[in-house]
Parts: structure tokens; sequence; C-alpha cells
């Protein structure tokens, strides 16, 4: 090995830092906005994966945790 070269552990650690500080910042960037556009966002997911809460039947059979919604 040339003087002054980097083992390829080392690089691999670089990149695993660059990856780890780029993730950390956009969590950081995601909670600096505010309530309300978060909210957008929640609802924006929700409407374009079509998933409501009773598509998840999970209680009693796979009826759902509603009583109401079976009688």
């Amino acid at each position: 090995m040339r003087a002054g070269s980097l083992s390829g552990n080392h690089y691999l650690e670089e990149i695993k830092k660059i990856h780890h500080n780029s993730i950390t910042e956009q969590i950081a960037e995601m909670f600096d906005k505010p309530l309300y556009c978060l909210r957008l966002v929640g609802k924006t997911i929700f409407k374009l994966l079509m998933l409501y809460p009773m598509d998840f039947k999970i209680h009693r059979d796979g009826k759902g945790a509603n009583l109401r919604e079976h009688s």
C-alpha cells in the first residue's frame, strides 16, 4: 500500500458516515416544518394509498374491532 492511500474499510466507514448524516438531516428537516404541513403530507399519503382503518381486520377473526360494524 502506498503512503497516503486508504484501505477499503476506511472508505466504507466514510460512506456510512455520509449516509447517516444525510438521513439525520432529512429527519431534522421533517420536524422543522410546521405541524399543519406534516398533517397535510400524512393525509395526502393516506389518500394516495387508499388505506382506511377498516381495511385492517385484525380482531375478532377478521371482523374488525368495531362491533357495530358487523351487527
